[in-house]
């Protein structure tokens, strides 16, 4: 069927009806009366109706399955949106004013190459509210089971555990180790180094040339202060 040409009523000068015409281009029936208050619509475009006066053609515009704006301006949504199928965003910037993003398990990085190599973050199933805090610094986050060469690090030996100390070399290098409870079969070298407490409760394999409190260094349980005494009282008693 093809578009048919609305018809109205036509008056004279004193309001009296003389008969019937089809409508003109430009004529259009108002809002008051039903009508759309308007002659033409923009293509594409999302109609608005303003409540009192000619319906309008807004800034958004839908043609087939895109959703886009007539002015280049960010569409924004007021209420929450669900969406229920996969979400594809293509542009290079995505922006999220948000201070709080619910995800259910995991990121994936594409990294800068198209491939089949992907970076994905994700976490052990939490059995209570955890915080993880990135510091305010630029840096790589070092990985537990990575193998690593650490810098410009601090090991606090009174909230620290030092393990399989015994089949290790520890080498320093004008440093200072405090707060040691003990040192087992370890070889310790570089004439600069010291240790400012704690005790070498085993023999000592290989050399140490650094400084140490004499008061809490022994070996084999025998003061190093106090061996003299010991080896002479040794060769006394036969």
């Amino acid at each position: 069927m093809t578009a048919k040409t609305p018809i109205r009523t036509v008056f004279n000068e004193s309001d009296v009806a003389t008969g019937l015409a089809e409508f003109q281009t430009g004529e259009f029936i108002p809002v008051e009366h039903g009508g759309l208050g308007v002659a033409s619509l923009s293509q594409n475009s999302v109609l608005l109706g303003s409540g009192t006066d000619a319906v309008r053609s807004s800034a958004i515009q839908i043609e087939g399955s895109v959703i886009s704006s007539s002015d280049s301006t960010i569409i924004q949504i007021a209420d929450g949106l669900t969406v229920t199928g996969d979400l594809t965003v293509t542009g290079t910037t995505t922006t999220v004013n948000s201070s709080t993003i619910n995800v259910t398990n995991s990121f994936t990085f594409e990294g800068s190459t198209s491939d089949d190599f992907e970076t994905t973050l994700t976490v052990t199933d939490p059995t209570a509210d955890r915080t993880i805090t990135l510091p305010n610094a630029t840096g790589t986050v070092s990985l537990l089971d990575n193998t690593e060469t650490l810098t410009n690090k601090t090991i606090s030996g009174s909230s620290n555990t030092l393990s399989n100390i015994a089949t290790s070399s520890i080498t320093f290098s004008g440093s200072t180790i405090s707060g040691i409870t003990s040192l087992s079969a370890t070889t310790l070298t570089d004439g600069t180094a010291s240790i400012s407490s704690g005790s070498i409760t085993s023999a000592v394999n290989g050399t140490f040339s650094g400084t140490v409190d004499a008061g809490t260094l022994t070996e084999n349980s025998v003061s190093v202060a106090t061996r003299p005494f010991a080896i002479a009282q040794a060769v006394a008693l036969g």
